[in-house]
């Protein structure tokens, strides 16, 4: 071999060295370096039933509220136009729930789980991708009027039923990071034994309270007060009878005198109900009580309510005052964030008909 020759040699020989050298420092360096990780999540809090995972935390949660609106194809069309003008607000809207105020299905409730009216008067009536989210189910009395336990036990079946119990609690989480976390709860009530379990009305004819006793009322308002207890950021309280109410069938003596207090206790921010086919929002006139809200959300398609009814207790009515009384179908929307509420009320149209706002 010549000098010449033997120096290639040497010289292929030191660049296949150094090439090793080169790769067993990558590799070091790789099993040294550690992916980044953030610190992990704690615990979710565990707040009543229905408790969100943290999946479900966003900067803000979007509902939108509707009522009296399970007419279906057969008296009325005007549910169909509601639908329809909530479907195309949804579709911007991207809502996360829908609050629904009772009176699901008109005029007798439901038979059984496999009733078709749950397929006429809801299913093939909310069909968008938008609306395809739980709607927080509300006892109103014509659904008390049939098979209540089918309406709860038809949340197995559905995509979008949400009954889990005639009463209910379900929190949402917002927040920009997990440090700023805070609650919205909903509590979902049994009206329709808070209204006539113990008394009889006219709110209560046809309605089927067997099996509703003294004890079960008394069970129910100890849970409303242990749920509105616990920390939440935003306390909204859902039923189908209206506390105060300028139109229609008007106030409701025994949620006055059940739920009302609880409600100041416990700093609720809204009471949202429907039984009242039209659309208000009502404060108690007391400075010291400015925090509640109340808004009826019956527009969803039933006939609509006008002036008060003979038999309505206006009298009631005396500690509040009505900010905004329309009647006209429609529905509610409210963005709810760490800073406030925003509660917009909309019609078939989708026209805009009322705002307001409520800051912490």
């Amino acid at each position: 071999m010549t000098i010449i020759e033997s120096k290639h040699v040497y010289q292929l020989l030191a660049f296949f060295f150094i090439a090793l050298l080169l790769l067993w420092s990558q590799q070091v360096n790789h099993d040294n370096i550690q992916p980044s990780r953030s610190a992990p999540r704690p615990a979710a809090k565990q707040y009543g039933t229905g408790v969100t995972t943290h999946s479900e935390i966003h900067s803000e949660i979007r509902f939108l509220a509707i009522g009296d609106w399970g007419s279906g194809n057969g008296e009325l069309h005007e549910q169909k136009l509601v639908a329809q003008s909530l479907t195309t607000f949804a579709d911007t809207f991207a809502p996360h729930s829908v609050l629904s105020m009772g009176d699901n299905i008109y005029s007798f409730g439901v038979s059984s789980t496999k009733d078709p009216q749950f397929a006429d008067k809801f299913e093939n009536v909310y069909t968008s991708k938008s609306l395809q989210i739980p709607w927080l189910m509300t006892l109103g009395n014509h659904d008390c009027n049939g098979n209540i336990d089918a309406e709860v036990e038809y949340t197995k079946q559905s995509n979008k039923w949400y009954m889990p119990a005639r009463y209910y609690s379900k929190d949402y989480k917002i927040g920009k990071g997990l440090d700023e976390e805070t609650v919205i709860r909903v509590l979902v009530l049994d009206a329709c034994a808070l209204t006539c379990a113990l008394t009889t009305n006219y709110r209560c004819e046809g309605m089927n309270m067997s099996g509703i006793s003294k004890d079960y009322v008394t069970k129910q308002l100890q849970w409303v007060e242990e749920m509105l207890s616990k920390p939440a950021k935003w306390k909204i309280v859902v039923g189908h009878f209206p506390i105060f109410s300028f139109l229609g069938n008007g106030p409701t003596s025994q949620m006055i005198e059940f739920v009302l207090p609880l409600l100041l206790k416990y700093s609720v921010d809204l009471y949202l109900n429907g039984h009242d086919h039209n659309l208000q929002h009502v404060k108690l006139a007391a400075p010291q009580t400015q925090r509640l809200n109340f808004f009826v959300c019956g527009g969803g398609g039933y006939k609509l309510h006008g002036i008060l009814k003979p038999a309505a207790e206006g009298s009631l009515n005396s500690p509040a005052v009505s900010l905004f009384n329309k009647t006209s179908f429609g529905f509610a929307s409210l963005v709810v964030n760490q800073q406030g509420i925003n509660m917009n009320f909309w019609d078939t149209q989708g026209t805009k008909l009322y705002e307001y706002s409520i800051r912490d």
